[in-house]
């Protein structure tokens, strides 16, 4: 063992395992946040194709948001209803018996305005 002289720092055992770490960061080239949605969006800027994502996402509050904002999307847009039918009803279908009550509501609503 070596002896450390006086008025010096401590000796670093042999074993020491070193805890230091660099962070680097990644660079997005197109990012969606400047972007413009080139279809009709809701106001948070989401599209039909994303919310029908959303229908099956875990969070009941997500897809509670997703049945509102399809409501709304198809309420300002009306010609949104015929091309997407059979997508929306193959998302919208399974959600009448989601285990969260306000999600079924949300999707209750949404099948009686369309």
């Amino acid at each position: 063992k070596k002896r450390g002289k006086l008025g010096k720092k401590k000796l670093l055992p042999t074993n020491a395992t070193s805890t230091a770490f660099k962070a680097q960061s990644v660079t997005l080239l197109s990012q969606s946040l400047g972007t413009e949605k080139s279809g009709p969006t809701t106001r948070r800027q989401l599209s039909l194709g994303e919310l029908l994502v959303q229908f099956r996402h875990y969070s009941a509050d997500v897809r509670r948001d997703a049945a509102r904002g399809t409501l709304e999307l198809l309420t300002r847009f009306p010609a949104l209803l015929r091309p997407h039918a059979s997508e929306l009803l193959r998302e919208t279908l399974p959600m009448l018996t989601d285990g969260d009550r306000a999600v079924r509501k949300a999707i209750v609503a949404l099948l009686a305005a369309a």
